[in-house]
């Protein structure tokens, strides 16, 4: 059995800086979407502008889809296939944390994802930092090889992972490794992310340019927070949390800080690389 330290893989495995950009494609507001009077699906119409945007500027993109929109907007996913994406599970039907079924979502999104596609996912990712052993034991079992799940943060009443590693490490005795999303380092656990950087403005994306980044950053984002959509205001939230949403998801233009946020990425030069390559260069020992 593996010891914490052992768990946890070596940052020089990745060799020279990589960043990930993570895209999660999914109902408007993820699980809040639920507590809408039906689940809306708006920001699918920002794809085109997402890809065309990602293709010009030559940088690749890994895209969590929610399952079941392999199921409703097939001709959208492929459109998506002749740009560089790699595509991975995002649940299937990207479900409150209150009622989520672990087992089922990882495994009915595997199958919807297999069937689609014709070929295995390689990679999970659970909605809103929801975790738990339930959720780890499954993913050996199913196939999958790498999870995106963590966040080694705290964010009330969502995730609480402040315990979780924040480098890439092996899940338990398995070969699954966990890419967490990244936080600026083990004592500044704030999250990068797209989000994140809308809500905290400008000191946050001064900070950074200034922090020294992990070797390895997954950033993740979605297209709801590219640009304001009209149903944010439909979503059922008391007054803190409406503040909240508010000014994440309409506070700012999000395409403009996300290529700020690319390019600061540059200027510390980092390399862009899909999950699927990130992966491929731990398990073959790269340097």
């Amino acid at each position: 059995m593996r010891t914490p330290d052992d768990t946890v893989v070596q940052q020089n495995t990745i060799g020279t800086p990589t960043a990930c950009l993570t895209l999660d494609l999914e109902q408007d507001f993820g699980h809040l979407g639920h507590y809408m009077k039906y689940p809306t699906f708006n920001a699918l119409s920002l794809t085109d502008v997402l890809m065309d945007y990602l293709s010009r500027i030559g940088l690749p993109v890994t895209c969590f889809v929610q399952g079941s929109i392999l199921e409703t907007h097939p001709d959208l996913i492929d459109r998506m296939r002749k740009y560089n994406v790699e595509f991975e599970v995002h649940t299937y039907s990207h479900p409150p944390p209150q009622t989520i079924d672990h087992a089922f979502e990882a495994r009915r999104g595997w199958e919807i994802f297999t069937d689609f596609f014709g070929k295995e996912p390689l990679g999970y990712r659970s909605p809103s930092g929801m975790i738990s052993e339930e959720l780890f034991s499954h993913l050996p079992d199913i196939g999958y090889l790498y999870d995106s799940s963590v966040v080694p943060s705290f964010r009330p009443g969502v995730y609480s992972g402040l315990d979780k590693p924040v480098l890439p490490y092996f899940i338990d005795d398995s070969q699954v490794i966990e890419f967490p999303v990244t936080v600026f380092s083990r004592y500044l656990r704030i999250p990068i992310s797209l989000s994140y950087q809308k809500f905290f403005g400008a000191p946050y994306r001064n900070l950074i340019r200034l922090q020294r980044l992990p070797e390895i950053v997954i950033f993740c984002f979605h297209l709801h927070d590219l640009l304001p959509l009209p149903s944010i205001d439909t979503v059922p939230a008391d007054p803190l949390s409406r503040w909240v949403f508010q000014r994440m998801y309409k506070g700012s233009d999000g395409m403009s800080v996300l290529h700020e946020a690319i390019s600061v990425l540059k200027e510390k030069k980092y390399s862009f690389a899909r999950m699927d390559g990130a992966y491929q260069k731990i398990q073959g020992g790269e340097v």
